[in-house]
């Protein structure tokens, strides 16, 4: 059985699929590829139990029906080694042969009843615009936890309830919420997605000519299906019950000062150089209409710099606060704000880096302790 493919069409699928197929697999056979062709219909596969990805694309001239397991970093570095626009692949007897112009590569097939079952996800759909995917990535991805000690704060909260959608990440030191008010859901559901799987559901977006994406919620399997074009991606949710971040959010603020977002963040990466070398710790202070900035690293020296703030405060006033400065990197190199409004009450309560005229933002960080 001989079956053309449209080598773009191929390296587009594999590289859909990619990130689902697992380097140390539970299973030997979920390092391979699930290949199902239905005459004019291509269905590439791969997941890795908690990540599974299911791509579409048309065949043209195919009145063939097959479907194989092949190792998938193999069949991914082959293809893309390929040059000519067609590739052919013919099935024989536990192998297929690929051939492109004058190549011809011989690998190893299995049967495709041994690879895992993707889940039947049922239930109503939830739609979400995927400008609203890539800014919630955008604004909180940077927050969550890399730590796998606690699993719940490397997920990203979707929190669906009549009120819209409101979504949150925190890692314990700083949390950044999100609000759509006008993405009302009669669905009521918080979601717990780990935030490796909302970042390859943000890449298969961004390579898709969609405005909208479509999320299924299966409470029994713990799985969520989204539709994304001719992809659907399916992902094993967390459980557990989120933090109460809402606790830890300061109902006001005594101070809150107005800042140029573009000469803060030039000055944080450069008091960061001195702050690297010691703690990472950056200290504020407020002093008459202007926010100093310093660092020191007891090999390096010490770093100070200030910065004239956009709104007038009260020429008596003197705090001082203390951060990790790559928690304040981490907002203003992935949210770029031409103005930043910093708020804060006593030195170790939290503060918050907000951005001007964006009000259904909020970004928290809990302040350091440090000796004078």
């Amino acid at each position: 059985m001989k079956i053309e493919f449209n080598l773009l069409s191929l390296k587009k699928a594999i590289k859909n699929v990619q990130k689902s197929i697992p380097s140390n697999p539970q299973l030997p056979i979920l390092s391979s590829v699930l290949i199902n062709v239905d005459k004019n219909n291509l269905t590439l596969a791969a997941t890795d139990l908690y990540l599974g990805i299911k791509t579409k694309s048309e065949l043209k001239n195919n009145k063939h029906k097959a479907s194989l397991v092949i190792p998938g970093l193999m069949l991914k570095d082959l293809i893309n080694s390929f040059s000519d626009e067609e590739v052919f692949i013919n099935i024989k007897k536990e192998a297929i042969e690929l051939e492109s112009g004058s190549s011809r590569v011989k690998i190893p097939a299995q049967e495709p009843s041994e690879y895992p079952e993707f889940p039947k996800v049922s239930g109503p759909k939830i739609e979400i615009p995927t400008s609203v995917l890539k800014e919630v990535l955008e604004m909180t991805g940077y927050a969550a936890s890399l730590d796998q000690v606690r699993p719940i704060l490397t997920t990203i909260m979707f929190d669906f309830n009549k009120s819209g959608l409101e979504v949150a990440t925190t890692d314990g030191f700083r949390l950044s919420v999100l609000k759509y008010p006008h993405l009302e859901s009669q669905v009521k559901k918080r979601l717990l997605i780990p935030i490796k799987s909302f970042e390859e559901v943000c890449r298969i977006v961004d390579q898709s000519d969609v405005d909208v994406i479509k999320i299924q919620v299966d409470e029994e399997l713990k799985q969520i299906k989204i539709e994304v074009d001719q992809n659907e991606i399916f992902v094993r949710l967390i459980e557990g019950e989120y933090p109460p971040y809402k606790k830890i959010i300061p109902e006001n603020f005594e101070t809150q000062v107005e800042i140029d977002g573009e000469i803060l963040k030039e000055e944080l990466q450069r008091a960061f150089i001195l702050a690297r070398e010691s703690s990472n710790i950056v200290k504020f202070e407020l002093r008459e209409n202007k926010l100093l900035i310093s660092s020191n690293s007891p090999s390096y020296g010490e770093y100070s710099g200030e910065i004239l703030t956009l709104s007038q405060m009260d020429d008596e006033l003197d705090k001082e606060i203390a951060f990790d400065i790559r928690y304040l990197l981490d907002f203003l190199n992935n949210t770029n704000p031409k103005e930043v409004v910093f708020c804060m009450n006593e030195q170790l309560k939290p503060a918050s880096f907000n951005i001007k005229n964006k009000d259904n933002f909020t970004y928290i960080v809990m302040p350091f302790r440090v000796n004078n």
